[in-house]
């Protein structure tokens, strides 16, 4: 069973819930702000500001202990976090489309978002992510990295078998955590856009099977990064054909073929009444095949180099503990 509203959010971890405050405070769509928001958390440390609810996790070991965070170290709180999620999706019901917001670098929202997805993708309900990433530090890294796997991980025949659709944002020094949350909550706002059952010609099964291209074709299910393009930028396009594009017009008079070659194509009119951002007469949403695991390996290796750098900058500190007692006092 399903809410009624057309979107939740399951806002993962500190970050997640961040984002979670700025699209409350930021929302610009009927579907954003009439969306479900839920935060999953490993510590009272991250406020909703009594904006939307939080569950948290408890202690290994104790049935009402709060948990006192991750420490960036995902395991730390996995043990629980399977059936916890499980109770949370029993009291807060997915909706029609379901997005799931986490930092890929932490303990805790990276560890939760790939479960509550996978919990979410056994109901047959579509799954969507906006993750943000941090390479600043080699754990940040080692986290980062190992999220987008479990992410690819789940593509394959022996897991979900689905496509992972995701949209990512990273810190970078030239940015401020405030300005990349900007960010997010602006393409949330687009994507909202696709994510409702009010636009003229796409219904519901339309996105759904966009968002699951392999569905029903032989196009095997990939890790599939998520653009949009406006009717300027369409135009200035060169890569790889996209293996999906989700296509909305002011009329179905302005409807034009894009990305010719695409494996899935879905168009559509903006619901009535819509406020779009000023100038835009056309937004297409676009998913890629195999350029993120790309990506991905890109960052496997940058990792393994990073790692190897340190073990010459980083070595074990020298032995004076000669003369020291057994305390290592030196008197």
């Amino acid at each position: 069973m399903t809410t009624s509203q057309n979107i939740t959010y399951f806002l993962c971890g500190g970050t997640g819930i961040n984002i979670g405050k700025a699209l409350k405070a930021a929302s610009r769509t009927p579907a954003n702000k009439e969306a479900n928001f839920v935060g999953l958390d490993s510590s009272g440390a991250n406020s909703p500001d009594d904006l939307f609810p939080v569950e948290y996790i408890t202690r290994a070991g104790s049935a009402d202990q709060l948990a006192r965070g991750s420490g960036k170290v995902k395991g730390a709180n996995y043990e629980k976090a399977p059936a916890f999620v499980a109770q949370v999706l029993a009291k807060h019901k997915p909706s029609s489309f379901n997005v799931i917001v986490c930092n890929t670098a932490g303990g805790t929202g990276s560890m939760l978002g790939t479960l509550v997805a996978r919990a979410i993708a056994k109901q047959g309900l579509p799954v969507f992510f906006q993750k943000v990433s941090d390479f600043t530090s080699t754990k940040e890294m080692e986290n980062a990295v190992g999220t987008l796997r479990s992410n690819a991980n789940q593509t394959a025949k022996n897991q979900l078998d689905i496509p992972i659709c995701f949209l990512h944002n990273k810190n970078t020094v030239d940015k401020t955590r405030g300005e990349v949350n900007n960010e997010v909550v602006e393409r949330l706002n687009l994507a909202s856009l696709f994510f409702t059952e009010t636009n003229g010609e796409m219904d519901y099964a339309d996105i759904s099977n966009f968002l699951a291209y392999s569905r029903h074709s032989n196009i095997p299910a990939a890790l599939s990064e998520v653009s949009f393009y406006d009717q300027d930028s369409v135009k200035l396009f060169k890569g790889k054909t996209p293996v999906a594009v989700a296509s909305l017009f002011l009329s179905s008079d302005d409807v034009i073929p894009v990305f010719e070659g695409t494996s899935y194509r879905t168009t559509g009119v903006f619901a009535e009444g819509t406020q779009l951002p000023k100038g835009l007469t056309q937004l297409h949403m676009v998913l890629d095949h195999g350029e993120a695991l790309e990506k991905l390996e890109a960052e496997i290796q940058k990792l393994d180099d990073h790692k190897a750098e340190q073990a010459t900058t980083y070595v074990k500190q020298k032995d004076v503990s000669v003369g020291a007692d057994d305390n290592g006092m030196c008197l």
